[in-house]
């Protein structure tokens, strides 16, 4: 007797149980960008260290500014990456290159528009207007020494990349990226630079499940095909489950007389979890877990292999590089659509001002229906969806 169908919450349940810790690791500074952070960093010090000068011109006591003094002797010169300059004398000035620690004594910069010089004596401009504190960047203002600036689980990105690099980050602990593996199976593909009889068709899924890989930053991934044939299954699962984290089988999972998938991974130790999702497309997905390996069975029709990559083994292999699950955005339909009795619906959309076109795909095997498509709307089972309502969005 067949099991009953999972429902979609049901299935994506028992992925998120079957999660595998993340692991950490470090990796060179100029290796991390599109990396996940594995523990916090901290501010080194004090952001700036130092109140810093903000534009060229001299610095000053704003005191005696205030006395009605308008000129003043400049003493020296403070350049940036120069140690502290210290003004000897109230009445005089320094002048100060952009970058610049702010001297001692100082606590104001007039930029160069506002006066003019004569040999060593600058002089303001009629009318003047200077404020206390102008043209500084002050000590800790960005930050203070053991502020959180990031936090774990945080992607790298430039932003982020800055932020290491300029706390002395050389060595950066990030977790590891999950080592994924794709096996395309069926007698009927062929390469995609191969001969091809009328009676055969291309491998798109390995390539196609690869570039939604890569555009999520996964670049751990290594793709192999098998004929539908035990034997040959059997030697190539078994290498594969032991050389990878997550593996993405396509095609063989269904209960047609050559879908021998389920039955050689049962033979390699590998546990089944579920058979089978009240979905369409996608209803014979299939998941299993040895070890630390978990086991995707992916349906061999295109759209479905996609979908169900998007919807379940991708939120899995965020998680194990430490960006922990998160609910998919809501989005309005533009139009309504009948939904599915029993299944929940994937359905192909456009994303057009902020809300979801439904483009209704002829067949999951209709890879070319997913042209011009932004990702697909989830419609859950047993009701109508009117223009408006909110559905989850999942982009490709």
């Amino acid at each position: 007797m067949q099991a009953a169908l999972l429902t979609v919450e049901e299935a994506w349940d028992a992925i998120a149980a079957a999660l595998p810790a993340a692991k950490e690791e470090m990796c060179a500074l100029d290796e991390a960008q599109g990396r996940t952070l594995a523990r916090a960093v901290h501010a080194e010090r004090d952001y700036p260290p130092f109140d810093r000068v903000t534009h060229d011109g001299i610095a000053i006591a704003y005191a005696a500014l205030k006395m009605g003094q308008n000129s003043f002797s400049i003493e020296s010169y403070a350049a940036a990456g120069n140690p502290v300059a210290l003004l000897s004398n109230t009445h005089h000035a320094i002048e100060v290159g952009t970058g610049a620690p702010l001297p001692d004594g100082c606590d104001t910069v007039i930029p160069y528009e506002l006066f003019s010089t004569s040999g060593p004596v600058a002089s303001l401009h009629t009318g003047a207007v200077v404020a206390r504190g102008d043209c500084l960047h002050l000590r800790g203002s960005d930050a203070v020494q053991g502020q959180l600036l990031l936090a774990e689980g945080q992607r790298i990105g430039v932003p982020e990349m800055a932020v290491l690099a300029g706390n002395g980050v050389a060595q950066v602990p990030v977790f590891t990226q999950p080592s994924i593996g794709i096996l395309a199976t069926g007698n009927e593909l062929v390469a995609v630079d191969a001969p091809i009889a009328p009676y055969q068709i291309r491998r798109s899924n390995d390539a196609t499940l690869k570039a939604a890989l890569k555009a999520q930053g996964f670049g751990n991934v290594f793709c192999s095909w098998a004929e539908d044939d035990k034997d040959a299954l059997t030697h190539v699962l078994k290498q594969m489950i032991e050389t990878h984290d997550v593996l993405l089988v396509t095609g063989g999972v269904s209960r047609g007389a050559f879908d021998f998938v389920p039955g050689v991974m049962e033979a390699l130790g590998v546990q089944s979890i579920f058979h089978g999702v009240a979905q369409r497309p996608g209803k014979p997905l299939w998941l299993g877990y040895r070890d630390n390996t978990v086991v995707f069975g992916l349906p061999g029709n295109p759209n479905s292999a996609l979908t169900c990559l998007v919807r379940y083994a991708l939120p899995l292999l965020k998680a194990m590089r430490g960006e922990g699950f998160t609910l998919a955005p809501a989005m309005p339909l533009a139009a309504g659509v009948k939904g599915l009795e029993r299944l929940t619906l994937f359905m192909p959309v456009r994303v057009e001002k902020g809300m979801a076109v439904p483009l209704m795909s002829r067949s999951s095997g209709d890879f070319t229906g997913l042209l011009g498509t932004d990702g697909f709307v989830a419609l859950p089972a047993g009701r109508n969806f009117s223009a408006g309502d909110m559905v989850e969005f999942f982009a490709w």
